[in-house]
């Protein structure tokens, strides 16, 4: 019996200080968004977080690979 294939996993970027995963690409009203997200502790608990962000906040690591990041068309407010 085959294994499943595992898709692969969301390509790190920099948002900030921060590392995070990209999930996807958005236009938005005027200008393409990023879904992002990152885990975070607030001292009790740890959570994901996940957010639109401005594509031009966001850096690119090298070594990453963005091939599989989909670019959605949908505008957001459409969404």
């Amino acid at each position: 019996m085959s294994s499943p294939a595992v898709p692969p996993r969301p390509p790190l970027v920099l948002y900030g200080s921060r590392m995070v995963w990209l999930q996807a690409w958005r236009r938005g009203e005027t200008q393409w968004m990023a879904s992002i997200f990152y885990a975070e502790d607030d001292g009790n608990r740890r959570y994901v977080v996940e957010r639109w962000a401005l594509a031009e906040e966001i850096i690119r690591v090298p070594g990453e690979d963005y091939n599989h990041v989909p670019r959605l068309h949908t505008p957001l407010s459409e969404a």
